[in-house]
């Protein structure tokens, strides 16, 4: 792991979110978790079983949160094993995805040439395959919100009578509406602005125009490239 970390920061350094070292360290631990006498094992010694056990974990035995849940956090992995996750208690299939890729990762290193820990990295012939017709079909239907709905929201008082309380005050209520009306940009991607993502650039008829700079610098996260 130290070594897949050395790797990681001299291929991009600073320009890393701190979401994805999180998120790095947090497939490394369930990784061990499954496996816990890992930490302890040589690397070439790891076989295909290994990898499948961790897929199934990830199927199948490990909830969302898990270190945090109180109703998980205190059981080992073969205690969870007996455990059958209701569908709100699984990690989400980009989740999993995420962990799959980074244990993948961690193994292609240990298999380069400039180290030869192994001869192969057996990880790699190991997908997450989904039913996406089933998957649509569980999830809930979102709604947009009625001229009627965006009427009363911005006639309420926060925009109102207590438009200069609310402007002081909790300024994120007044601001966070505003921006997803008129962008469309989820509500964490809100959250996580700096003053300095808000930019500008002057256009070919001279006019200045202001955006926000989505990106993943310092703690920010993005949950597609585009």
């Amino acid at each position: 792991y130290a070594l897949f970390i050395k790797e990681k920061e001299q291929e991009v350094g600073e320009d890393i979110a701190q979401s994805t070292w999180r998120d790095y360290q947090s497939s490394y631990n369930d990784f061990i978790f499954v496996h816990p006498d890992a930490e302890h094992k040589d690397i070439a010694e790891f076989t295909r079983e290994d990898f499948r056990t961790f897929l199934d974990a990830l199927h199948n035995h490990l909830p969302k949160s898990r270190t945090k849940l109180k109703q998980f956090r205190a059981r080992s992995y073969f205690q969870l094993k007996d455990i059958e996750l209701q569908e709100d208690e699984k990690m989400a299939f980009e989740t999993k995805k995420k962990k799959i890729s980074t244990i993948k990762q961690m193994f292609d290193i240990a298999a380069d040439e400039r180290y030869g820990y192994i001869e192969k990295n057996l990880a790699e012939a190991f997908t997450l395959k989904t039913n996406k017709k089933s998957k649509k079909q569980t999830e809930k239907p979102r709604h947009p919100l009625t001229t009627e709905n965006l009427e009363k929201l911005f006639s309420s008082k926060l925009y109102t009578t207590h438009k200069e309380a609310t402007l002081k005050y909790k300024t994120e209520q007044y601001w966070i509406p505003i921006i997803a009306l008129y962008t469309g940009m989820r509500e964490n991607e809100i959250c996580q602005l700096y003053v300095e993502d808000v930019k500008s650039e002057t256009i070919s008829t001279g006019e200045k125009v202001y955006y926000f700079d989505l990106n993943e610098k310092k703690d920010k996260h993005l949950k597609n490239e585009n």
